[in-house]
């Protein structure tokens, strides 16, 4: 019996992601970068998309700043709130299908409070 990863499928998706990271620049205030991107599944559908590198570091900071706002959002600074509008802004513009996947229900929408975009 053959492998069951079409190895050539997994080649492909490496250079396709390898190159996207090159064209991608995360906002300043993202800290980390992951090394490398992988699939991600949206909570609320179950649906899947692939990340690169940047975006996945970018997405976990909004998932990040999501936490804080549910936990702890007293802690949350006016700079906190426009970084946050920032991730969603760029995500948007960066990935706009994985956006949609993944962080359409965070669009404008910030525990209550509206994000200035």
């Amino acid at each position: 019996m053959g492998p069951l990863v079409n190895e050539n499928a997994v080649n492909d998706f490496s250079k396709a992601i390898e190159m996207k990271n090159k064209k991608q620049t995360a906002p300043s205030f993202i800290e980390i970068i992951h090394e490398k991107g992988e699939m991600v599944y949206s909570t609320n559908s179950g649906e899947s998309c692939v990340l690169s590198s940047v975006e996945l570091s970018v997405y976990d900071y909004i998932l990040g700043v999501q936490y804080v706002m549910k936990v702890a959002p007293h802690t949350l600074t006016q700079q906190n709130i426009n970084n946050f509008s920032e991730a969603l802004d760029w995500f948007l513009k960066n990935n706009a299908k994985a956006y949609k996947i993944l962080l359409s229900s965070l669009d404008n929408y910030m525990d209550g409070k509206k994000v200035d975009k």
